[in-house]
């Protein structure tokens, strides 16, 4: 399936929130048409001439009104989009079966700590995130080794296999630096990596292939929304996004720039517009920047597709409470159309939740009745927005105390959150210490070994 954006082809080649049912999340670890062509026939016979400029004219009548059949105002490229999975989960006919691809564009020590990324790093260096990684090793030795990691860390035999265990979303991080990569970016940022924008464009295209949607997560903002390591801080404990204007309108400009680009993809879902937003970064500011990077993507469109007033991307975006809390009721009747609203403002907005069960809750019936609560409390609670639980694990902080109840454990989550209308995604995909141990982090080593089933 051919898409409006140029690929940029790849060369060869401890954190997470915590939940504590019925209180608040803490984090446990410090914690990228062409034209048709024209075929001349040098001869034909009348027939086939008139044939031609019937099928030439239906041909033309489509690319000015693509949407004349459906009535959908979207910026996608419909041709063969009905059958990808990703439409129908933005309409609400099913909801996200999904996993992270968590450690690849967005790069965590803690989760890929063998993968050849973090050779010669000090471990009080890697820690920090990619800012202080990239400082540490510069530019050109920083691109290398983060070309080497994006190549093997998730590869296209990753993808299939996903799809192939009856997923059918992917949630992606990615960094604000990614649209630097973009040969039309006025400048790029110091300390960063060059080059994972190419690996989104391929992802995308797996999408398409493998019939898997594809939820994009910006995870880092400049000058950081809540100061963890995965959010690439200047200095680790450190948020300062919500301190400054300019940050707050290049995380505007990110999310015009992503949904633009992927607009046309039948793979592309849509994007998180804030992961995690936690620390000083205040939750005033972080509304209203929800308010302006949605009007900024429903404008957003493929270059060559239609002019902004002509078409709206409807791609879906999600909001997410401040992190301490992840008090659902916080954003109630925010970016919503009020009862009786003729033409709808707000649509394909989702709440996003995540769900992480790593304080000592006991290694038996604590930590099943916790997920539990967190059903009744949360998942099955009245919501003026569909729930998509974003992450989740089977990782606790004190091991479970036999197989039997660690899978219990996940199918006590499992039953949990489907009950959620946009679904859920598992963190993660995978672990480096999957190779060594049993984890609760690495989906692809669960499935292995029969410990969680669908």
């Amino acid at each position: 399936m051919s898409t409006t954006f140029a690929l940029l082809r790849p060369s060869p080649g401890t954190r997470r929130a915590v939940v504590s049912p019925p209180r608040s999340l803490i984090r446990a670890f410090p914690v990228s048409r062409s034209p048709a062509r024209m075929v001349v026939l040098k001869s034909f016979v009348a027939m086939g001439f008139v044939l031609v400029l019937v099928l030439a004219s239906a041909i033309v009548a489509h690319a000015q009104n693509p949407n004349a059949e459906g009535g959908t105002n979207t910026a996608l490229n419909t041709s063969g989009l009905e059958h990808h999975i990703q439409l129908k989960i933005r309409r609400g006919e099913v909801p996200c079966r999904g996993v992270n691809l968590g450690s690849w564009l967005v790069a965590e020590h803690w989760m890929s700590w063998s993968s050849p990324l973090w050779e010669g790093v000090p471990k009080d260096v890697s820690v920090q995130g990619e800012f202080a990684t990239m400082k540490f090793l510069g530019q050109e030795r920083g691109d290398a080794a983060f070309e080497r990691h994006w190549a093997t860390w998730i590869t296209e035999d990753d993808f299939a296999k996903v799809a192939s265990a009856s997923f059918n979303t992917v949630r992606i991080p990615v960094g604000f630096w990614i649209r630097y990569d973009d040969p039309a970016a006025s400048h790029r940022e110091a300390y960063y990596p060059k080059g994972s924008l190419r690996y989104v464009d391929q992802a995308i295209q797996w999408g398409e292939k493998y019939n898997l949607a594809v939820l994009l997560s910006p995870h880092t903002h400049q000058g950081s929304q809540n100061g963890f390591q995965h959010s690439a801080p200047y200095d680790v404990g450190r948020a300062g996004w919500s301190a400054s204007a300019a940050n707050v309108q290049n995380s505007v400009e990110l999310a015009a720039f992503l949904a633009a680009r992927y607009s046309s993809s039948p793979a592309f879902l849509g994007l998180g517009l804030m992961n995690e937003p936690s620390s000083t970064t205040d939750p005033l500011v972080v509304r209203d920047y929800y308010q302006r990077a949605y009007a900024a993507v429903r404008s957003a469109v493929a270059n060559g597709t239609a002019s902004a007033a002509a078409v709206k991307n409807d791609c879906v975006l999600t909001v997410s409470p401040m992190l301490h809390s992840q008090d659902l009721n916080e954003l109630a009747n925010f970016m919503v159309d009020a009862p009786g609203t003729v033409t709808p403002v707000y649509y394909n907005v989702w709440q996003e939740a995540h769900s992480y069960y790593l304080e000592k809750l006991g290694v038996g019936s604590e930590v099943l009745d916790a997920a539990k609560i967190f059903r009744a409390n949360r998942v099955d609670a009245s919501h003026d927005k569909p729930l998509f639980v974003g992450e989740w694990s089977m990782q606790t902080a004190t091991p479970l105390s036999s197989t039997e109840r660690f899978r219990e454990f996940g199918g006590v989550q499992l039953e949990s959150y489907a009950s959620a209308r946009a679904g859920w995604a598992f963190w993660s995909w995978h672990h480096s210490d999957e190779a060594i141990m049993r984890t609760g982090w690495s989906l692809r080593r669960l499935l292995k070994d029969g410990d969680l089933k669908l």
